[in-house]
């Protein structure tokens, strides 16, 4: 996990808060949801992102989620992803203006 945050920070610019589940992380533009590994979650590392401006709780405003068997996996997605991330955020919001304004 400390690779993960050390990512989070450095690349994403996010401040994190992190509990025994979960890290969360929010910088102007985007936050971060890191689901542990859980029984719950058949064991797989969650990861949920999406804007700040419209975001209001994880269930209605995701826009992007993934799941990876291990911490390689998700520390891979966040290493080489950056780019494809935030495009997806964009359009994420360009939907969202548009529902908005309709």
């Amino acid at each position: 996990m400390e690779k993960i945050k050390e990512i989070l920070k450095e690349k994403y610019q996010v401040e994190l808060s992190e509990t025994e589940k979960e890290l969360t992380g929010q910088n102007s533009l985007i936050t971060i949801l890191v689901i542990k590994p859980c029984r719950e979650f058949d064991y797989e590392y969650i990861i949920r992102i999406s804007t700040v401006s419209a975001f209001v709780d994880w269930v209605s405003t995701c826009a992007i989620e993934k799941t990876f068997r291990t911490s390689q996996g998700l520390i891979g997605y966040l290493e080489t992803q950056e780019a494809d991330i935030y495009k997806q955020l964009t359009a994420y919001l360009s939907l969202e203006y548009e529902e908005a304004t309709q």
